[in-house]
């Protein structure tokens, strides 16, 4: 399995949309404030939070090797 980028064409395998997405989440961590991160303990509580809070990224879509779209668990 694979995610294209819709907008780029940029096709990531999944450990590097895992990346991209740690990355995401290192960067909002950043901008949290102190009171923020303190409620949140760890940047690895705040992952899971955006994980579990958020929907898929809208600018991927889940395509395979040869790049057709995965729609409705067929290829």
């Amino acid at each position: 399995m694979f995610y294209k980028n819709v907008v780029s064409g940029a096709i990531l395998t999944e450990k590097e949309y895992a990346e991209l997405v740690k990355r995401d989440a290192e960067n909002l961590w950043e901008l949290l404030d102190e009171q923020e991160k303190e409620d949140f303990g760890s940047i690895d509580n705040y992952e899971k939070h955006l994980n579990e809070a958020s929907t898929p990224d809208s600018d991927f879509i889940l395509v395979n090797a040869q790049g057709e779209k995965y729609i409705h668990g067929e290829w």
